[in-house]
């Protein structure tokens, strides 16, 4: 990384001369917070925050699963290169989703009749609806499709993302 005159001088001395222009005027050091260590995509963020917007809601909405972007390994391993969806790599017990049989190695394919192609759907789709909505899920199990209703609920404190 090729350091500006500004931040090669507030890498070396307390002093700082405010930035000019053509100068970068970000430094690259973090200060790590213990506990902290979120990164959203924008797009993601303002999803979120338009739905929290519409519904006058601050709580977590959840079906208390863990889902991956589904790329071609796994749908090798599930043995459909033609599924779409997001992978559940996890439950957790008890949770709406495991209340109406969502499994490991399922692929939610939409919400509320909503395709879900990517992470990002998902949890814009889950704050869309948002905590205490009954919905519809499409669900991809042993190269079957079930149709299933849950109950999102709201996020309890001993569930922590990973």
């Amino acid at each position: 990384m090729t350091m500006t005159p500004w931040v090669a001088s507030t890498a070396k001395s307390a002093t700082r001369r405010p930035p000019r222009r053509g100068d970068t005027t970000a430094k690259n050091d973090v200060t790590q917070i213990a506990g902290s260590g979120y990164a959203l995509p924008i797009n993601l963020v303002v999803a979120i925050y338009q739905s929290l917007l519409a519904r006058q809601s601050i709580v977590s909405p959840w079906l208390g699963v863990s889902v991956l972007r589904l790329d071609d390994a796994l749908r090798q391993k599930l043995g459909d290169p033609d599924v779409r969806g997001v992978y559940i790599d996890n439950v957790f017990d008890p949770s709406p989703a495991s209340g109406v049989g969502i499994m490991i190695g399922d692929v939610l394919q939409s919400i509320d009749g909503q395709p879900i192609a990517d992470v990002y759907e998902f949890q814009r789709e889950l704050y869309r609806a948002g905590a205490g909505k009954v919905v519809k899920l499409s669900v991809y199990h042993s190269k079957r499709v079930r149709d299933l209703t849950a109950k999102i609920g709201i996020r309890p404190p001993g569930a922590t993302t990973r």
